[in-house]
């Protein structure tokens, strides 16, 4: 059936991926590896995990919009049941551009991922495992289920119907979120934000920033009464306007075509009980769209909505809410850890500081339970000399070969300042580098290190009690 996603042999319909082949020849391939992107990658929420090839219309900023059908560019028929949001298609048009996305498919439907959650307890029902396999090479017969740019398994998110979201557990423990933001329809906004998202009977905290804070990543997040009666308003005015798509708002006076940059003005971000986050967009003349859906938005009545943009104006400035510096976070856990926390070396060259941080688990497969420690990394960083770096990875002898590494390694009894100079490298500027291994039993301490003498190498490893 055309109406369906899938075809008979279980492979996303030609129409989602028939102009991907045409992305290969615009593209280079880039294979560059990191070694760790850390607990700063989190923050990268739909670019984090792999790519996923989607209709991007620019649109001084860009909307992701997922879908290409018989009403106008992204496809989205409106009627008197509401707005339907079609099931997901490709264009590589000249007036977009590919974005690469985390995405995975699930029973004929594609979930994109919406944000990064630490410390909550989210996971459901185990549901399946993601294969990944895809990028932007992936021939078309590739679009199957349980393909997509991500693998491993994925979960029902509690209290959620997993029609709409789903979850992915990483290593380092922070839960990612997916919205099937496709072949759904949505009249008013209690269909999304209370049916869906259950936002009324959730609020914790109610937080907010200007669009020019958000955009230049500055943090400055100022918190409201959730007991207000503005955001009180707000919500019932939001749960009672209809929905429409973004692509029909108005223009700019002056404009020729909707800019975010233009008439965005606050993002205001409902705090849940969960530990989701309902992130929403506010635009002038009372438009709203929601990070999860940004293909449609709806507009409030301008009473409620200039009621809540003064509560916004009114607090702003006053006392920003402190941003949790996950850096710290983490790096505590890994000082702490019970089972490879004694092994990070308890020298640190003077000058340096931690950049990153991670600590890596295994997790139970069925119920994403973490049941043990897996790899520790620290990464340093000095100030006063931009070429002196270097990193910390700490895991499992049986690790060995899995994690990234599979160079030199030193029996504990073989580490010396001599062993190391033997090891070491030039880089075409004449900067030494150094990537060695030490066995402490059935742990492995690796250093990776760019700038750093052999007598120093030494006493960073030497220092693992």
């Amino acid at each position: 059936m055309k109406d369906s996603i899938l075809d008979s042999m279980g492979r996303i319909d030609d129409d989602l991926i028939e102009e991907v082949d045409a992305l290969r020849q615009l593209r280079r391939k880039s294979r560059a590896r990191s070694r760790r992107i850390g607990w700063a990658a989190a923050c990268l929420c739909l670019i984090a995990g792999g790519v996923f090839l989607w209709t991007r219309h620019v649109n001084n900023g860009g909307v992701i919009s997922c879908g290409i059908g018989e009403a106008g560019n992204s496809g989205i028929v409106v009627s008197e049941d509401g707005v339907t949001i079609p099931e997901t298609n490709v264009s590589l048009s000249a007036n977009a551009a590919a974005d690469m996305i985390a995405f995975f498919i699930y029973q004929g439907n594609c979930y994109v991922q919406y944000e990064w959650i630490y410390d909550a307890d989210l996971v459901g029902e185990y549901l399946g495992t993601a294969t990944g396999l895809i990028d932007e090479w992936t021939p078309k017969d590739g679009y199957v289920e349980l393909a997509g740019s991500v693998r491993g398994p994925f979960y029902a998110v509690k209290g959620i119907d997993p029609g709409f979201m789903l979850c992915k557990k990483d290593e380092t423990g922070a839960v990612s979120t997916y919205i099937c933001d496709n072949g759904i329809t949505l009249r008013t906004g209690s269909d999304l934000y209370e049916d869906r998202l259950h936002l009324s009977e959730q609020i914790a905290a109610v937080e907010a920033e200007t669009r020019d804070s958000w955009y230049n990543s500055r943090n400055e997040v100022f918190r409201l009464d959730a007991g207000d009666e503005a955001v009180k308003a707000f919500i019932t005015a939001l749960d009672r306007a209809e929905f429409i798509p973004w692509e029909d708002v108005p223009a700019k006076e002056g404009m020729t075509s909707t800019s975010i940059y233009d008439t965005e003005i606050y993002h205001v971000y409902f705090r849940l009980e969960n530990g989701m986050t309902v992130h929403l967009r506010l635009y002038e003349n009372g438009y709203v769209r929601f990070q999860g859906l940004l293909s449609v938005c709806v507009q409030l009545p301008e009473e409620s909505f200039s009621a809540l943009i003064d509560a916004l104006k009114n607090q702003n400035g006053t006392e920003f809410v402190s941003v949790p510096d996950r850096g710290e976070i983490m790096l505590e856990k890994c000082r702490n850890d019970p089972e490879l926390g004694k092994y990070l070396p308890t020298f640190e060259v003077p000058g340096c500081s931690v950049l990153a941080a991670e600590a890596r688990y295994y997790l139970d497969e069925e119920t994403a339970a973490e049941t043990g420690t897996k790899e520790l990394y620290l990464e340093y960083t000095c100030a006063f000399n931009p070429e002196l770096y270097y990193s910390v990875t700490v895991t499992w002898r049986d690790e060995y070969g899995q994690n990234g590494w599979a160079g030199p390694m030193l029996e504990r009894s073989e580490l010396s300042a001599e062993a190391l100079a033997e090891r070491m490298g030039t880089k075409q500027n004449g900067i030494v580098t150094l990537d060695v291994g030490v066995w402490y039993g059935d742990v492995s301490v690796v250093l990776s290190a760019s700038g750093l003498d052999a007598e120093v190498a030494f006493e960073i490893l030497n220092s693992v009690q």
